[in-house]
């Protein structure tokens, strides 16, 4: 999930208030903001990471928006479990087995 953040509103280094884990984020935050483009490099067609050198977007900066985009986005909707369905007899797979290498 991509975070609503950019190169012009970059992510606050305090925690949003439905953040879970603030200590978390400052650390997530940190990181985004390093990878980065430099100043220099915000203009330029194909800018590069002011941190790995890589091109921009570089998979760090990706992985640490996703993870912020997650963060401020909610945790996952739960999911129900399936209603666990009757056992299948040993009996039938011996049987199934069977019949195969025949």
């Amino acid at each position: 999930m991509r975070s609503p953040y950019t190169l012009d509103n970059p992510p606050p280094d305090e925690p949003p208030s439905e953040v879970l884990v603030p200590s978390l984020w400052r650390v997530q935050a940190r990181w985004w903001k390093r990878h980065t483009p430099a100043l220099d490099q915000r203009s330029v067609k194909h800018p590069v990471c002011g941190h790995c050198s890589q091109s921009w977007p570089c998979h760090s900066w990706a992985c640490w928006d996703g993870q912020l985009g997650q963060a401020v986005g909610g945790p996952a909707a739960p999911r129900a479990l399936p209603e666990p369905g009757p056992a299948t007899p040993m009996r039938a797979i011996g049987a199934v087995v069977a019949a195969a290498k025949s």
